[in-house]
């Protein structure tokens, strides 16, 4: 699947061994998530001017767009940026730029899906 540049390597639905470095070593091209976490079905979608999201790593609530603007993200490409959403809605990951605090895999050998994208 390709979309915006950005091709999708792979998706595995199914429970994967996942070891304590590859959660430690964060990627902003591969995504991990705790599939009890994740409501189905999860959408590829636009970034909305009302979206917001918790980046990885932090407390704060952010805006999707104004993220996007502080990572320097041309002012044409952030209303087109795609975001992976959760099916209740919550942004679960920016391709190539930071995953959201939502449904993170926490400790080795959790059920997981797992996206590798590379552009």
């Amino acid at each position: 699947i390709q979309w915006r540049g950005l091709k999708l390597v792979s998706v595995v639905l199914k429970p994967k061994t996942i070891t304590e470095l590859e959660i430690k070593k964060y990627s902003k091209y591969k995504f991990y998530a705790n599939l009890k976490a994740l409501k189905f079905p999860l959408i590829w979608r636009p970034a909305r001017p009302d979206d917001t999201f918790v980046p990885f790593g932090k407390k704060k609530t952010r805006n999707v767009l104004e993220f996007l603007k502080k990572e320097q993200v041309p002012v044409l490409l952030r209303k087109h940026y795609p975001v992976l959403e959760n099916g209740d809605g919550t942004v679960l990951y920016l391709p190539g730029i930071r995953r959201s605090n939502s449904a993170v895999v926490k400790t080795p050998g959790q059920s997981e899906i797992y996206l590798f994208l590379f552009g």
